[in-house]
């Protein structure tokens, strides 16, 4: 369940990871976003299908790929989040308008850390999550995110196996299930500007 080794042979029951970041690039394309950053942790597979999905849209749109606005991170960097993004977000501010973030848990982190620098979000900032987790529904702040169906996928993985247990066949190995975007109050339409 939402994640599984390309090498191995396995049933898996995974959010379409490429897709959801691609969504979220594509909704900031869409608002007149060109200078768009990605917050992406890099030491597993689901952020590394997200920056597939924000790379994909950028080329879509003919936008360039700019090394200096990925911020990455691991699990052991994780601590060092905030202060690590205080000095993405102060070197970047003024050339980037919207980030695409790896989750809701590090999108309300980067509103948290525009809050300290004094960049209003979305006036100065647009921001985008991943997940529509319980952290984003409980936060200050409506954020704009991507569906991830947890229990869904939970519920098929379980039905999956009671029906190996009794003798299927016949059953599908790879699910993907389809991300939606959710408006929130984190992204601005800087088409309005014009």
């Amino acid at each position: 369940v939402n994640a599984y080794y390309e090498e191995l042979e396995v049933p898996f029951y995974c959010l379409d990871d490429v897709q959801s970041s691609y969504l979220a690039t594509n909704e900031l394309i869409s608002k007149g976003h060109t200078e768009i950053g990605l917050l992406a942790k890099m030491d597993d597979l689901q952020g590394k299908f997200r920056m597939k999905g924000y790379i994909k849209a950028l080329g879509e749109a003919k936008l360039r790929f700019q090394a200096e606005h990925v911020f990455s991170y691991s699990t052991e960097t994780k601590m060092d989040l905030n202060v690590n993004l205080k000095e993405f977000l102060t070197r970047n501010n003024s050339s980037m308008t919207a980030i695409v973030c790896y989750n809701d848990e590090v999108a309300l982190e980067v509103v948290n850390v525009c809050r300290q620098l004094n960049i209003s979000v979305p006036q100065n900032m647009s921001i985008i999550g991943q997940d529509n987790s319980y952290i984003a529904k409980n936060a200050n702040i409506k954020l704009t995110t991507l569906t991830h169906p947890q229990e869904k996928m939970g519920h098929d993985a379980a039905d999956w196996i009671i029906k190996k247990l009794q003798g299927k066949k016949e059953l599908q190995n790879e699910n993907y299930y389809q991300p939606e975007l959710i408006e929130g109050e984190t992204v601005r339409d800087l088409r309005k500007m014009k």
